[in-house]
């Protein structure tokens, strides 16, 4: 679950994929936020979730794909992400987390789980590609050890 907000909070949509939270937790930034981005800013569609897993040595063991709902989205707005996830295996959810730019790091923060940090490969007024990566991961698919990078892109919301 920490993978997936990552991934959907960059939109939480891991943005990513992650560790979940009510919008009713407290979450709080060491540093004041930068200034948003006003490229990120608005709603964003998660299209693909990719996470790929390496053995420690780096060699590519094997990849799992995401399910996405075509409900689900991420809305950043005012150091926020706002985001709605409809999992098969866990049901519906709202999730909100803080965030803040720095250069093309998405920095997703909060006081009760680990901070997230993932890399914006591509930002453009349609399109929004992250990438995060985790060194201590265990392979979905085998539950072995793994490195973990999970690619997440998302369209706007029209």
């Amino acid at each position: 679950m920490i993978r997936r907000l990552t991934i959907f909070s960059i939109s939480a949509l891991i943005l990513f994929a992650a560790c979940k939270k009510s919008s009713s937790d407290s979450n709080s930034n060491p540093n004041p936020p930068a200034a948003d981005s006003v490229l990120i800013l608005g709603k964003w569609h998660p299209v693909r979730n990719v996470a790929y897993y390496y053995s420690p040595s780096g060699a590519f063991l094997d990849s799992t794909t995401e399910l996405i709902s075509k409900d689900d989205y991420s809305n950043f707005a005012g150091g926020k992400i706002y985001s709605y996830y409809n999992e098969p295996n866990y049901g519906p959810e709202y999730d909100t987390v803080n965030y803040y730019l720095s250069g093309k790091q998405l920095i997703v923060y909060s006081t009760r789980d680990r901070n997230d940090t993932s890399l914006i490969s591509k930002l453009t007024p349609d399109s929004l590609l992250i990438t995060a990566t985790y060194t201590n991961a265990i392979d979905q698919n085998t539950g072995g050890p793994a490195k973990e990078a999970d690619t997440l892109l998302m369209i706007r919301v029209k």
